[in-house]
């Protein structure tokens, strides 16, 4: 995760905007949607009410995030170069994250968990 936060946040000069709106809003808010929602729908109603609350009311912030971040970068998209310039580096940190196993790490968004190694006893 490391690595993803910082190829996130590397772009900073100012024809960058593309490229630091994109890492957060196509790439870091789905990935956190996506965690959040594969929590919710493991939890218990009898048992984990407040962190359904929780969860409902996090997931209520980051959709509208995730609608006023694309709306930016959608403003900002006015020529092909510019979709290929986002397209390039959404991919490059959809890399990065599947290399660190998920945003919340391996196994934890239905994937398979990563096998243990038996140690000898």
């Amino acid at each position: 995760m490391v690595k993803f936060i910082e190829a996130m946040t590397a772009p900073e000069a100012p024809g960058e905007t593309i490229e630091k709106l994109v890492g957060v809003y196509r790439v870091l808010i789905p990935h956190k949607i996506a965690a959040y929602t594969y929590h919710l729908n493991n939890t218990s109603t009898i048992t984990d009410a407040p962190t359904i609350r929780s969860l409902k009311l996090a997931l209520n912030d980051e959709f509208e995030d995730w609608r006023d971040g694309e709306m930016l970068i959608q403003s900002l998209l006015e020529t092909e170069d510019d979709v290929k310039r986002a397209a390039a580096h959404q991919q490059r940190l959809e890399a990065i994250l599947v290399r660190a196993g998920g945003i919340a790490g391996q196994g934890s968004i239905g994937g398979p968990m990563p096998v243990a190694e038996e140690v000898p006893v």
